[in-house]
């Protein structure tokens, strides 16, 4: 799941990339605010897997407001979806492979 983990001590949320299934995936990322792209990275998240292992993406989002965030399985599935952030919220964003193949894209609490 991609999520931002440094939401506790204030910081801005952070970017999480998890894989629930039981294959290996390639999963590519793109973060978006109102048309300029603020991330597009692919990450090799083995299988039940936090990609934090591999490096939390943080400093993506330079602020409030609505975000497009867009995952999609190398090969496969694709999910977009936007998340609204407060200037107070303290959030996980996170792209999740779950256990069907499915992807998820979201906000949760940390």
């Amino acid at each position: 799941m991609l999520g931002l983990s440094g939401c506790l001590s204030g910081d801005p949320p952070e970017l999480r990339v998890k894989n629930m299934s039981e294959r290996n995936h390639n999963v590519h990322v793109r973060v978006s605010q109102q048309n300029e792209e603020l991330l597009s990275r692919s990450f090799s998240v083995p299988s039940k897997a936090d990609s934090e292992e591999q490096g939390t993406v943080e400093d993506v989002y330079p602020g409030p407001g609505t975000y497009t965030i867009t995952g999609e399985i190398a090969g496969g599935v694709t999910k977009t979806e936007e998340i609204e952030l407060a200037e107070d919220d303290r959030v996980l964003t996170h792209v999740l492979v779950n256990s069907d193949e499915t992807l998820s894209v979201g906000r949760m609490s940390p």
